[in-house]
């Protein structure tokens, strides 16, 4: 991790109108007050001092970036706490994405080239599945759908996920029974034989 001064007074009153007006000093300011708090809840997630360390300067670096654009000094602390959250996701979904286009080339062949296309019923339903599932998650509590996402998309057992936010695993397992019980009525059309 990097070596950080001891902050400097700090006013949340003004910061953020300093910040905007192009002056590094706030901004070195609020980044010395606020790094070590972002880089504990980053590293919560990602378990990596160097991919903690990294998101959380990533964030800092928007933020001077669009220091036009800022919060105001009451909203600064959670807007880059859902900032860094947010970076975190976006790193997970593009890891996801990056293992997924692997493994599905990893047997060097060539899509369409010999091989067996995807059965086009399966394919529809799969489809309708989708959508049904992301207008489900849609609707739920930004708190609900994140624990779900790291249950389905990211694969973290419960113990992971809570203590990655801080909940109890009994929490985390009853979240995810929760939805899957309100899931049903709306999948059970997808499955019907008629």
């Amino acid at each position: 991790m990097a070596v950080h001064r001891d902050p400097q007074p700090y006013d949340a009153r003004d910061v953020i109108p300093r910040i905007r007006a192009g002056d590094v000093a706030a901004f070195e300011a609020l980044y010395l007050v606020l790094f070590p708090p972002l880089y504990e809840y980053a590293y919560r997630f990602v378990r990596s001092r160097d991919s903690a360390e990294d998101v959380v300067q990533e964030v800092f670096r928007r933020v001077w970036e669009r220091r036009a654009e800022c919060p105001p000094s009451d909203e600064v602390r959670a807007y880059l706490f859902a900032a860094v959250r947010n970076r975190i996701r976006k790193q997970w979904h593009h890891e996801r994405v990056v293992e997924a286009s692997a493994a599905q080339f990893s047997d060097d062949r060539m899509p369409g080239m010999g091989q067996q296309g995807e059965d086009p019923e399966q394919y529809i339903v799969s489809s309708e599945l989708r959508e049904v599932l992301d207008r489900a998650l849609a609707e739920l509590p930004e708190s609900r759908r994140e624990i779900l996402l790291m249950r389905w998309q990211l694969g973290m057992s419960y113990p992971e996920i809570a203590h990655a936010l801080g909940i109890s695993v009994a929490a985390a397992q009853s979240q995810v029974s929760r939805f899957q019980r309100a899931l049903r009525p709306l999948l059970r059309p997808l499955f019907r034989s008629d």
